[in-house]
């Protein structure tokens, strides 16, 4: 695993360390680690830093000795060596890897995955038929756009998936990071990978977060949300989310759900001021979402045709009949499926020391 030099160019040739990468930096039997605490230059010695690949190869140990740059202890290791365009552009830092539009990322998925996977976050007209979490993504999407607009500047998204959202936020530079695991790797999108426990960031790194269908993936809540006030500036804003009713899901990493007074609670002992709190889909339709989810558990089988004709013959209808019946009958304050709460770390607030959570989402 080589070094992230994402925000190299950007910085005057400087970037922060953000993480290990993907498989394709992977050299021959073993990878490289490059830990930096701080800012750090193309040119700087390789000595510099803390290496975490113990025991080295042995053709590894010459360059352990020695003062090299990051160039020269590249071309020094052993084959094969950066052959595409994608890898001597990261290399240079020249490759920025929150760029889903860049020429030289991956490519992207076909059109007909593209859009379905698309409809199960941001629902259009066809969600309906082909969506059977409906409700609870149209519900989520709406509640998260009223706060969009003031997620600005440096945005970290924790937790961040597929990075659903992505493009809806007006950041200037936006990191989504998951845990490290076989599984985040291979199926989500994120620019950079933690052990679980610490944000890798220096404090006072980012002007706002979103944390979205995490918290209740979390077994130390509190934390956690200390390690999101540390790496927040003062002012930072925290777009949370977290169901209030849902099925047990991601087992056996579901630890948690939340009514609005104990998040609020929360929130509050871990420094931060609410200065929002929405609650989505609160009105019948929370039961054909219960149903739905139900019946997606129940019917899902290895064929991929048959759990299609599922969705159309029963969740479908289902989503339909919600749709009027939530029209009909009145709302339900008390009984909704997510909070949605916007949060400020206050200005001047002293920096938090460093603590552990482990969200295993």
């Amino acid at each position: 695993k080589l070094l992230d030099l994402s925000a190299a160019r950007k910085a005057g040739g400087h970037g922060r360390v953000l993480g290990s990468v993907d498989s394709r930096w992977q050299k021959s039997d073993a990878a490289l680690n490059v830990v930096a605490g701080g800012a750090i230059a193309v040119d700087t010695p390789v000595t510099a830093f803390q290496w975490l690949c113990d025991p080295l190869p042995p053709r590894w140990e010459a360059a352990r000795e020695h003062t090299h740059t990051l160039s020269q202890i590249w071309e020094s290791l052993p084959d094969p060596k950066p052959d595409t365009k994608w890898e001597k552009a990261a290399l240079a830092a020249d490759f920025d890897p929150g760029l889903k539009d860049d020429p030289m990322s991956a490519p992207p998925p076909p059109p007909l995955r593209a859009w379905k996977e698309r409809q199960l976050f941001v629902p259009g007209w066809a969600a309906p038929f082909v969506n059977p979490f409906y409700f609870a993504r149209r519900g989520l999407l709406a509640g998260l756009r009223e706060f969009w607009p003031q997620l600005t500047g440096d945005v970290l998204d924790v937790g961040c998936g597929r990075q659903p959202y992505r493009e809806f936020i007006p950041a200037a530079r936006y990191v989504g990071l998951e845990v490290d695991t076989p599984r985040t790797r291979a199926s989500f999108s994120a620019d950079a990978y933690y052990d679980g426990r610490t944000l890798p960031f220096p404090d006072a790194s980012f002007d706002a977060v979103l944390c979205s269908q995490v918290f209740e993936h979390v077994f130390a809540p509190a934390e956690f949300l200390a390690e999101i006030r540390r790496v927040l500036r003062p002012g930072g804003r925290l777009l949370l989310t977290v169901p209030f009713v849902w099925d047990e899901h991601e087992q056996p990493h579901d630890f948690a759900r939340y009514s609005s007074f104990g998040l609020r609670a929360l929130l509050e002992q871990a420094g931060f001021a609410v200065a929002a709190q929405r609650k989505s889909t609160a009105d019948s339709r929370v039961l054909f979402q219960l149903v739905n989810a139900y019946l997606y558990k129940t019917t899902r089988t290895s064929s991929r045709g048959l759990d299609w004709l599922a969705m159309l013959a029963l969740m479908a209808p289902v989503n339909l009949l919600g749709l009027a019946v939530g029209w009909l009958l009145p709302a339900n304050p008390d009984l909704y499926l997510d909070n949605i709460v916007l949060a400020r770390k206050p200005a001047g607030a002293p920096p938090a020391a460093r603590c552990g959570a482990r969200p295993t989402a």
